[in-house]
């Protein structure tokens, strides 16, 4: 998968994928702040990399029910790999439910749909209070406004750092351009300036680091590259 994710929400689709699928997968690529990724069942739990698409961080897994494989089986096993993230069920059946779906949805399914339901679902486990996501050496805890420290201290932050935060991390260790970033969290307002972005990230260097532009830390949340911002991951 090549190109600009900046920003992107990221998609795993597991196994069933058929022809009948091709287009919803086409469609979901198609998207504008969504990026796909197909992965057998067997490399998802395992967390095995795949050669030849980019490494991203997994905000939604979508499993596609194929019939072979009762999927509370296994739903039930990529909880148990460990992995948190909201999960969708497509079936072409009337399949039941399980305690570790958090939701069912039934093919055909129109697109528009089914993009609604993923973003309802990324927004609510963002916002909730078991949400975490590694920002290298720190943990992030969007839900509860807090930044884990290497240390283990624990500091808090605004809503605007945090937003900052979520958007480098979509960039999996890539430099965002300041301008970029101000489009993103701050919207096209003319009256928001470089300046602006700038004093939150010198606050958050201070909040993270202890430190300042000059500082020389063993273990930095995030460094100034390429014209913007990119997390140390």
């Amino acid at each position: 998968m090549q190109g600009d994710h900046h920003g992107d929400h990221h998609i795993v689709i597991v196994d069933g994928l058929t022809v009948r699928h091709q287009h919803l997968v086409g469609a979901l690529k198609s998207a504008r702040g969504m990026s796909v990724q197909c992965r057998p069942f067997a490399e998802l739990i395992q967390n095995k990399p795949d050669p030849d698409e980019d490494s991203l961080p997994v905000d939604v897994i979508i499993l596609l029910a194929d019939g072979d494989t009762p999927h509370q089986e296994m739903t039930a096993r990529i909880r148990a790999a460990g992995l948190t993230q909201p999960l969708l069920v497509l079936s072409d059946e009337n399949a039941a439910s399980d305690d570790e779906t958090d939701e069912m949805i039934r093919l055909p399914v129109q697109i528009g749909f089914l993009l609604g339901r993923i973003r309802a679902h990324i927004s609510m486990y963002e916002s909730s209070e078991d949400a975490t996501l590694t920002l290298g050496a720190y943990v992030l805890r969007p839900g509860l406004r807090q930044l884990i420290l290497p240390d283990g201290s624990a500091v808090r932050l605004t809503e605007k750092e945090i937003n900052i935060l979520r958007f480098l991390h979509r960039a999996n260790g890539q430099p965002v351009s300041r301008e970029v970033l101000l489009a993103e969290i701050w919207g096209y307002n003319s009256q928001i300036s470089t300046h602006t972005l700038e004093t939150h990230i010198y606050r958050l260097r201070q909040k993270s680091e202890g430190g300042t532009e000059n500082s020389t830390l063993e273990t930095p949340l995030l460094v100034t590259d390429a014209g913007g911002y990119r997390l140390v991951v």
